[in-house]
């Protein structure tokens, strides 16, 4: 079920985006791509990933649109910082836009190329309409959990995106938590734009954690927190007053850095 207006908006997403990534202008030279890879595996002190080297090629290359898809820990905030090192090496502006605040502000810490230049969707497109940035056939926006987009929010995006000549790289995992309005734009555009996908879970070496993510990933949590809870990870109590007294906020803290999600996500 729909209505009207949100078809509209998302008949123009869909438009405007395969129009974008048919707009072959904008590929970046292989030479900027490179110093911008070389520049993050040298902050790193080591190199991507032949899987990350990939992703970022397709979302630096040509079109004025692109997708990229990795489950948590496969490293997506290298492969976008890689990618926008290698735009601003071709002098290109790049920005950093979320739904959320503090995802915008996890998106500048995990790629110091967008440092400072993060935002709400919404302070974006407010601050593209007053005059207070510019946009034009030169930049790139990252979308970050884009998956979290609702129409009504991605729709003025991606529109002013168009109309200025830039370039939009939509970044998520359409498995994690959805829009909370009518959405699914992203997973309808992962199909109908140049898209890159991680799969390679690398925050972890353990094979069992691994499997573990990619359980929780594809909607078998009892496994994966039966791993946790087995090694200690994952603790239960009754009531939270409990769980207060009872839990070390080193469990808690273990919990999310071997997930990089929350008990609730």
């Amino acid at each position: 079920m729909t209505t009207a207006r949100v078809r509209a908006a998302e008949q123009d997403i869909d438009r405007r985006l395969v129009d974008m990534a048919g707009d072959r202008a904008q590929a970046i030279d292989t030479a900027a791509r490179e110093r911008g890879i070389a520049t993050v595996e040298q902050r790193l002190g080591g190199e991507l990933s032949p899987e990350q080297r990939s992703a970022v090629e397709t979302i630096t290359g040509p079109g004025r649109a692109a997708v990229l898809i990795g489950p948590a820990g496969t490293g997506k905030g290298v492969v976008i910082d890689a990618a926008a090192q290698a735009e601003q090496e071709a002098g290109r502006e790049v920005y950093g836009v979320a739904v959320a605040g503090r995802t915008a502000q996890r998106l500048g810490e995990a790629s110091p190329a967008l440092e400072g230049r993060t935002r709400t969707i919404d302070s974006f497109v407010t601050a593209l309409d007053a005059g207070r940035l510019h946009v034009d056939h030169r930049t790139t926006v990252y979308v970050d959990e884009a998956g979290m987009g609702d129409t009504a929010r991605l729709a003025p995006l991606v529109a002013a995106v168009d109309e200025r000549g830039g370039r939009l790289v939509a970044i998520g995992d359409h498995r994690q938590l959805p829009a909370i309005g009518p959405g699914g734009m992203f997973e309808h555009a992962a199909e109908r734009v140049p898209t890159a996908q991680l799969a390679e879970v690398r925050r972890t070496e353990d094979p069992a954690t691994r499997e573990a993510w990619r359980e929780l990933r594809e909607g078998d949590p009892a496994k994966a927190l039966a791993h946790f809870y087995a090694r200690g990870d994952l603790r239960f109590a009754d009531t939270r007053a409990s769980r207060r007294s009872s839990t070390p906020r080193t469990a808690t803290t273990s919990w999310r850095a071997s997930t990089g999600t929350s008990a609730s996500r």
